[in-house]
């Protein structure tokens, strides 16, 4: 990668807090204290993160009163650490951008990676994800809108005030939110096209002839899902599928479909 003004662009991998004084324990020396500075992740171009850092990291942020900088409050002496926690630099800096890949790791505010990521102030914020919606939930993109700082919709009661699927008009609102916010691109795109680099899909229907054996295993496992769907109706009919019954079917019809690649997978096998 070059920068625009043609000498190359610096690029730093953050291991995190943990790895560093893991790597420097035996002999602590002044690149480890260089390496923990924030200025030297603000000096580069372009600093890559994992989402197992920003986890470990959360403890190293003011999540944790141990940790250097943050207040102990009304803790007595004798429950305090005998050492405090490094702080992350992460937290320390403004960054100019903040690109999110796989953001629907964050569409749940209480998991670590999306505590760790609503720490990173930055001028702007990008959220990256091929499945925005990824469990189907509209709460699914409160997380996304809390990251990118989306106001008032951040506020979890605006949030639902706004988009009570109860009310009348709430996907046009919601429609209306995400044209301004969210940039889509499709392989419909010839400029997407171009980037991807891959030739148009093409579907063909094969049609295969089952062995003897393969026949065989298939009708065993046909036999069960059928007799998995009729308990299952007869228990309170298919208007009450329960959730743990929805699973069962859900189970022997994937085991039903990998029989057709090999008997050994899909039934008890050979």
């Amino acid at each position: 990668m070059v920068a625009e003004s043609g000498s190359p662009l610096k690029v730093v991998i953050y291991p995190g807090v943990k790895a560093l004084c893991k790597s420097s324990a035996s002999c602590p020396d002044e690149s480890f204290h260089s390496m923990m500075h924030p200025k030297h992740l603000a000096d580069a171009d372009i600093v890559l993160v994992t989402f197992d850092v920003l986890m470990s990291d959360l403890g190293h942020s003011n999540e944790n009163p141990f940790a250097i900088g943050n207040a102990l409050g009304k803790k007595s002496l004798r429950s305090r650490k005998r050492y405090r926690v490094a702080p992350s630099p992460l937290a320390s800096i403004k960054w100019w951008r903040v690109a999110l890949d796989e953001a629907q790791r964050v569409e749940t505010p209480t998991a670590a990676s999306a505590k760790m990521a609503l720490k990173l102030k930055a001028h702007h914020k990008w959220a990256v994800s091929g499945t925005p919606v990824g469990r189907g939930r509209l709460d699914d993109i409160f997380g996304l809108l809390l990251f990118l700082n989306v106001a008032p919709f951040n506020d979890k009661k605006w949030f639902k005030c706004a988009f009570d699927v109860s009310h009348r008009g709430t996907m046009s609102r919601l429609r209306h939110l995400l044209q301004d916010i969210m940039w889509r691109s499709t392989k419909a795109n010839e400029s997407v096209r171009k980037q991807m680099g891959i030739p148009e899909q093409i579907e063909r229907k094969v049609i295969l002839t089952f062995s003897s054996i393969e026949r065989h295993f298939y009708k065993r496992q046909y036999e069960e899902t059928v007799a998995a769907a009729n308990r299952v109706i007869a228990s309170g009919g298919t208007n009450r599928i329960r959730s743990k019954d929805s699973e069962i079917l859900t189970h022997a019809l994937q085991k039903l479909r990998a029989a057709c690649c090999h008997p050994q997978v899909g039934s008890s096998g050979i």
